[in-house]
């Protein structure tokens, strides 16, 4: 019989608050094992499913090694016969980035064999009064196992998002708001599946291998001291949060054309939080040597930006550009 892999990141949802039913929003996340978190969901006895503590952290500390610990743990899980899907259970601190980070580097193989991976996580600790996490994992597991009792979602492969009731693809994971039940797929499109498949795989980062990627945000007179830091340091490329259609403050301006001569690789993003940012919308990207994040938040731009990096290093026949240009759509 096929298992079901059920990998832990920790989380909210693997949370414990101290005085729940008084202040559920003061709580310890990452204190709840992986296999416990399932033992209240009355799943039928013949439910076969393995479990996997890969960490059990707040996801505000997330790190690159466990995000490549995580995807390779996937990509194994993928190609693996006995294992039909996966369910990952995340804090919702930096779902977003995973979410992308998945989709970039498992999505493709996950796309192809007809899998289906399932992001998931919580906004209320495990054992706050109505927590939302049981009700997350009980959806994520009907996705996996292709038992959705709503006819209306199809998914036959592909990393995904199952939050508050919905279901989205991973990559369009954004946390909105700091205390809503649905913050992390508010506003997210509907699930389509041309946004399940990346178009392209780039290999997973080992450890020591993340390129330096930062992100600077511009805003009222802004001072260009940090951009001029980073130019004389080892950076490797930059996301510029920009404001609106992701313009960027005139005092950035001699810094880009800096890095531009450098060739440091530049991502034109937006800080508003939702938007697409458009090629030669805001900001000549020609002149400037700018790529746009598209949808992509300024932390998602950031993890896809340090993959193209790492990917054109190990292969010269690899354009950066061209992969986060397909990636990011």
């Amino acid at each position: 019989m096929s298992k079901i892999l059920i990998l832990g990141m920790g989380g909210t949802i693997a949370g414990i608050a101290a005085n729940p039913e008084k202040d559920p929003l003061q709580y310890d996340a990452g204190q709840v094992s992986i296999d416990a978190l399932f033992k209240g969901l009355n799943l039928s006895p013949s439910t076969n499913i393995q479990f996997e503590q890969i960490a059990n952290i707040n996801s505000c500390d997330l790190t690159h090694d466990l995000m490549s610990q995580l995807g390779t743990r996937v990509n194994q899980a993928l190609i693996d016969p006995e294992i039909s899907g996966v369910v990952v259970t995340h804090g919702t601190d930096t779902i977003e980035e995973t979410g992308l980070f998945l989709h970039a580097c498992c999505g493709q193989l996950a796309f192809e064999l007809g899998k289906v991976v399932a992001l998931t996580g919580a906004m209320l600790p495990s054992n706050a009064p109505n927590a939302d996490g049981p009700a997350n994992l009980l959806l994520a597991l009907e996705l996996v196992t292709k038992a959705i009792k709503d006819q209306k979602i199809k998914i036959d492969g592909g990393i995904v998002g199952v939050f508050a009731g919905r279901v989205i693809a991973a990559r369009d994971y954004r946390k909105r708001s700091s205390e809503a039940m649905d913050a992390p797929v508010s506003d997210s499109p509907e699930l389509a599946v041309n946004r399940l498949d990346p178009g392209i795989e780039v290999p997973i980062p080992e450890k020591g291998d993340w390129p330096w990627v930062d992100v600077l945000t511009s805003y009222a007179d802004v001072n260009p001291a940090i951009f001029e830091f980073l130019l004389a340091s080892k950076v490797k490329g930059l996301v510029l949060a920009g404001t609106g259609q992701g313009n960027l403050h005139k005092n950035l301006l001699n810094s880009m054309i800096k890095a531009k001569e450098l060739g440091l690789p530049m991502i034109r993003a937006t800080r508003t939080g939702g938007g697409l940012i458009r090629e030669q919308v805001g900001m000549d990207d020609s002149k400037l040597a700018t790529l746009p994040a598209g949808s992509l938040s300024p932390a998602q731009a950031r993890v896809l930006l340090q993959l193209a990096i790492h990917a054109a290093d190990k292969d010269k026949s690899l354009d950066w550009k061209k992969i986060f240009a397909t990636i990011a759509g």
